[in-house]
């Protein structure tokens, strides 16, 4: 199967959704280990994966060419996947 053709903001939009959802789990980790620095340190860079999240669904409401959902979701799982591979 080919990788889905998303324009560069669509793609950019798909990998700061991952590392948004990424940073979420992490933050969630740290509560539920009562790990209050970790948390503090994921929960800063949540909050700039979110401003990134946001600039980057600004981007793709200006793009001419529309983004399908079904393609965005599978760029997403699999920026997902990765980046939990790195981990």
């Amino acid at each position: 199967m080919s990788e889905p053709d998303l324009t560069p903001a669509a793609q950019q939009l798909a990998n700061a959704y991952a590392h948004t959802v990424i940073l979420i789990g992490r933050c969630g980790e740290a509560t539920h280990a009562a790990d209050w620095a970790t948390l503090a340190e994921h929960a800063d860079a949540l909050s700039i994966a979110a401003d990134e999240l946001s600039a980057a669904a600004s981007a793709v409401t200006r793009d001419p060419t529309s983004t399908s959902p079904t393609e965005f979701h599978e760029v997403a799982r699999e920026a997902i996947r990765r980046m939990l591979a790195e981990r």
